[in-house]
């Protein structure tokens, strides 16, 4: 079976307009086999209007967008709000790839 590695970082990013605003980024599998596919999810918490992000063209990967899931919470602590936006990352060669 061929085999493609892919090692993803795991990275924060900094939003000018939202301090308060954090970003991850995380795919699963890392390591994965040419006919199989990785979710990469990218979540944006404490912006409720976060726009939706398009990733890059990524050598090695034919990506598709699978959607998003937005979550809100009201409580005595305050309100906050969460996005994930995921998509589908297929190898189109084998290789090792680094994101991010």
């Amino acid at each position: 079976m061929l085999a493609t590695r892919t090692t993803a970082s795991l990275f924060v990013l900094a939003l000018a307009a939202a301090s308060a605003a954090q970003v991850s980024f995380d795919i699963q599998p890392r390591v994965l086999a040419l006919d199989e596919t990785a979710t990469a999810t990218l979540t944006v918490s404490g912006l409720a209007n976060a726009p939706a992000p398009g990733l890059p063209q990524l050598n090695g990967f034919q990506v598709t967008s699978s959607g998003s899931q937005r979550s809100f919470s009201f409580g005595t602590g305050g309100q906050g709000a969460t996005v994930a936006y995921t998509y589908s990352l297929t190898p189109t060669a084998v290789g090792t790839f680094t994101i991010g």
